[in-house]
């Protein structure tokens, strides 16, 4: 396994830090810290977590080296994106607990982008605006986690302009989450400026080394008894978000202290890798709107729709309508004619020399690669957020 994975304890904030808006996922038994593996290098680096690790740290060989770092933020504002499932939340957390714990004398507060406009509405309501900013600056450290929840609030974007200004010119650090890249955030000209001014790093998703941390240290606290490769196999189950590997896990543990499967099964036996997937129920991954492809291709690139599915031969617009078509191929189970068919009833060769194009310069062009990641992360993220819509309890309109 490689170095280089960093633990964030989960565990409850020091006395005198603000109260998050939302419970830990800790709460629940489940979940006492967050690891970042080495596909999160450039994060680590951001909250000041990449340091050797101490020679006395672990002695097995055979498992990763984790660091424990004092954390720092050097760059104000750190603004932290990722599709929805990620564990932006929790890493927040994780991120308020340590500080907390390591400068005791020192407050953090952890909101949210809809808390922030809740507040700064009712503040300016009741003629309380210099009080509400007041609180704001002075705090040590300042986390805002769903910062999408400030698009088209005008009025509280200009304030959180003034308050990453104050804190700039202090030193206070101030880390934000998004579910989507800075500039499809749609926050006005100034805030984007004035976050663009520090650092926007991606949390990635772990690879198997971290995920098989994860998954340890998850069993280790509930207990569970499992085989090596029992651990390996859940570990792979796909979508590998941390979200899911927590919630994997979890429905193990309830599954095996099921009163009918306690009678039936030895304590002290470990789980075996054949039996995850009897007890582990595997969610299919959320079913992806084409649309929603040519849509988000056309806004990562500043285009619009028709750009893609039109005639225009530009370079940019060229260039979009391959990675869009080598991504439903990819994330639908359309053919190539269809695929076709979708952008202007183009011939199912055309769309194959794109998807090949595209396969040759992800390996050799960063522009085309980052487009694909970034992309893809959008994409899954609109099909998870629809299917989590049409889930929800329709509400019988009463007469």
């Amino acid at each position: 396994m490689p170095d280089g994975i960093a633990t964030l304890s989960l565990e409850p904030l020091a006395r005198k830090t603000k109260r998050a808006s939302r419970p830990t996922m800790h709460a629940s038994g489940v979940l006492r810290e967050f690891v970042l593996g080495p596909e999160n290098d450039l994060l680590q680096r951001a909250i000041g977590l990449h340091q050797p690790a101490p020679a006395a740290e672990s002695t097995d060989d055979s498992q990763p080296h984790v660091t424990r770092a004092l954390l720092h933020v050097d760059m104000v504002p750190l603004l932290i994106h990722g599709p929805l499932g990620f564990g932006k939340t929790q890493l927040l957390q994780a991120i308020a607990a340590t500080w907390s714990r390591e400068r005791g004398n020192q407050r953090t507060m952890l909101t949210t982008g809809g808390d922030f406009a809740r507040a700064y509405a009712t503040a300016a309501k009741l003629d309380d605006l210099p009080r509400f900013l007041q609180r704001l600056q002075r705090v040590e450290l300042l986390l805002i986690d769903d910062l999408d929840e400030l698009a088209r609030k005008a009025g509280a974007q200009n304030q959180l302009s003034i308050v990453l200004d104050h804190r700039q010119r202090h030193d206070r650090p101030v880390i934000m989450a998004a579910q989507q890249p800075l500039r499809l955030l749609n926050l006005n000209a100034r805030l984007t400026s004035r976050i663009a001014g520090g650092l926007v790093v991606p949390l990635k998703l772990p690879t198997q080394a971290t995920r098989r941390l994860i998954v340890d240290r998850l069993c280790s606290e509930l207990e569970l008894k499992l085989t090596e490769a029992a651990r390996v196999r859940l570990s792979e189950i796909e979508p590998a978000t941390v979200t899911q590997l927590v919630q994997n896990v979890h429905q193990l543990h309830l599954k095996l202290t099921e009163p009918h499967l306690l009678g039936q099964r030895n304590a002290s036996t470990p789980v075996d890798e054949t039996q995850i997937d009897e007890l582990v129920q595997i969610t299919p991954p959320p079913a992806v709107d084409p649309r929603d492809i040519v849509r988000l291709t056309a806004q990562y690139f500043g285009l619009k729709p028709r750009n893609l599915t039109g005639a225009s031969r530009r370079k940019m617009d060229v260039l979009a309508r391959s990675i869009a078509m080598f991504l439903m191929r990819e994330l639908t189970p359309r053919s190539f004619q269809q695929v076709g068919n979708a952008f202007g009833k183009r011939d199912h060769t055309t769309v194959m020399h794109a998807c090949k194009k595209v396969e040759g310069q992800k390996q050799s062009d960063a522009l085309t690669r980052n487009a694909l990641r970034e992309v893809t992360s959008l994409v899954v993220a609109a099909a998870a957020s629809a299917t989590r819509d049409n889930r929800k309890p329709r509400v019988a309109a009463s007469g």
